[in-house]
């Protein structure tokens, strides 16, 4: 079974707080399970994420992160959209590196325009190295970024690109209070219903010029059916009508519910 976005960032949530032991080593368990302890490990953090989620295939074993993202690119899996999930990565400004050099995972998108990422070998905060710093963090991200790689997760689990995050004060590029991201996941019950009334909506639509023409006829008005709102035609008739209408479609009669209501 292929494993989800939730559950990948499941596992980087609770890893957020680990710091480097001994500090300032770039000693940690991601880096012991990776191989090469004491270097550079953002890009090992998300491996050790993506492994302990079972789900290591859908990223390459890639400690140089500009060899990561290529792997997305030749894959097909890279974009300039943010969505939770997603491997972003970053080239920060000032940092004199003119490359990708940092890498996390995009936990939320948010409503000002910046992201909500868990990123390892970073600081809590402005002040640090970026791209060197002492733990896992919550970050929010507005400037630096790159692109995306997109994991292919199973389809059902693959969360929308237009997901915002409700409450999220948990970044510390732009803010500086924390609480956890708050992230609105529709399941798939949620998306059929909202796929079944978009269905009803398109009915109603259909009908409105029917019931201005029935209108008009029974009251020898001037009704314009364009104008007419489906809440002037549940204003017109205060009971539901079960009545059946025929209409002329493509040449042949069908049959229609009128549902002013």
């Amino acid at each position: 079974m292929t494993a989800s976005a939730a559950d990948v960032l499941a596992t980087a949530r609770s890893q957020i707080g680990t710091v480097e032991r001994p500090a300032g080593s770039n000693r940690t368990p991601y880096g012991a399970e990776y191989g090469g302890d004491g270097q550079a490990w953002c890009a090992k953090f998300v491996w050790w994420v993506f492994r302990k989620s079972l789900a290591s295939s859908l990223i390459p074993k890639a400690a140089f992160t500009p060899t990561f993202a290529r792997w997305f690119r030749d894959k097909g899996q890279w974009g300039n959209t943010p969505r939770p999930g997603a491997v972003v990565f970053f080239d920060f400004p000032n940092d004199r590196m003119h490359r990708i050099s940092h890498v996390g995972l995009v936990e939320a998108v948010n409503s000002d325009g910046t992201i909500t990422t868990i990123e390892g070998n970073t600081s809590s905060g402005l002040r640090g190295s970026q791209r060197d710093g002492d733990g896992v963090w919550r970050r929010r991200r507005r400037t630096g970024i790159v692109g995306c790689g997109y994991p292919a997760y199973g389809r059902r689990d693959l969360p929308p690109a237009s997901l915002t995050a409700k409450s999220d004060k948990a970044g510390r590029e732009d803010v500086n209070e924390a609480s956890p991201a708050i992230v609105d996941l529709m399941s798939e019950d949620q998306r059929s219903l909202a796929n079944g009334l978009m269905v009803l909506l398109g009915e109603v639509e259909l009908l409105r010029p029917i019931a201005a023409r029935k209108w008009k006829h029974k009251h020898d008005g001037d009704v314009d059916a364009e104008e007419w709102t489906v809440g002037e035609l549940r204003s017109s008739r205060s009971r539901c009508s079960r009545k059946r209408i025929r209409t002329e479609h493509s040449g042949r009669s069908t049959s229609a519910w009128s549902t002013a209501a």
